[in-house]
């Protein structure tokens, strides 16, 4: 039996991903900007909202206009 020079991976091991550092970076980049449009999204509904209609009061309590009928 001859023995041939292996290095020490293992046949049954995938192949190792060339573009692996690339994937990651772009995985945070893509994590980053989903994160910023969450950030953004729940900050402009949190702005306050101006009233589009002003009401008058003229008197604290109201009166009634006219007495009951007499039964």
């Amino acid at each position: 039996m001859e023995i041939s020079a292996r290095t020490d991976r293992n046949d049954f091991l995938p192949p190792p991903e060339p573009a692996a550092p690339q994937s990651f970076g772009l995985a945070l980049l893509a994590h980053a900007l989903l994160l910023a449009a969450l950030a953004w999204g729940i900050n402009w509904q949190s702005q306050p909202e101006t009233a589009g209609v002003e009401a008058e009061l003229w008197s604290a309590m109201p009166q009634e206009a006219a007495p009951p009928p007499p039964p």
